[in-house]
């Protein structure tokens, strides 16, 4: 099983990039902007949110969606975004490591 860190933010907080492809938008990428941005977090142990899912298969089409996004993503959003990090947050390129959408 695979996990996803989930974050509770204020309105006011940073949010994920609004040019990340709909089916790639990750929240590590969130995690990546709010370290860039100095932010310090709280881990919560005993709170858990399972649940299976809604989308059980992939059909051609969403596979050929998934594909162009991820595509999209890894030639332009990926360096369109770390630019925008090392742009806006050039103290902490080193604290926060290397960015990547996989």
């Amino acid at each position: 099983m695979n996990w996803e860190v989930q974050v509770i933010l204020h309105r006011n907080d940073l949010y994920n990039a609004a040019y990340f492809p709909s089916r790639i938008k990750v929240m590590h990428s969130l995690i990546f902007a709010l370290c860039r941005a100095n932010y310090t977090f709280n881990v919560l142990s005993h709170v858990f949110n399972v649940h299976e899912g809604v989308k059980i298969d992939n059909t051609i089409y969403s596979k050929a969606t998934l594909g162009h996004q991820f595509a999209y993503a890894r030639k332009t959003a990926e360096k369109r975004y770390i630019n925008e990090m090392n742009d806006k947050y050039p103290e902490t390129e080193e604290k926060c490591g290397v960015f990547s959408m996989v």
